[in-house]
């Protein structure tokens, strides 16, 4: 998966018969630059993206939209984590 000055995550695949990686899906709901994208360590298909819209969404590979947003900084979102001993 990638995330992008275009206010986009795409996930990538490959494609046998392309022989190359090609656009599986693609969410968009960021209002601005996504600066970091991490997978959850705990539960598969889980991942969170970080912007300078001063959110965190939390995502799943499976969903359309999504799952929930984290709001409260007062400035961009450079780097998210997960912490390592719960969910």
């Amino acid at each position: 998966m990638t995330c992008s000055d275009d206010k986009s995550i795409v996930l990538w695949g490959f494609d046998e018969k392309e022989k190359n990686y090609v656009k599986k899906k693609e969410w968009r709901e960021h209002g601005h630059f996504i600066m970091d994208l991490k997978t959850s360590p705990k539960e598969e298909g889980v991942f969170a993206s970080g912007s300078l819209d001063k959110t965190i969404k939390l995502w799943h590979v499976k969903g359309e939209s999504s799952n929930g947003t984290l709001k409260g900084h007062q400035a961009g979102i450079n780097c998210i984590s997960y912490y390592g001993k719960d969910k």
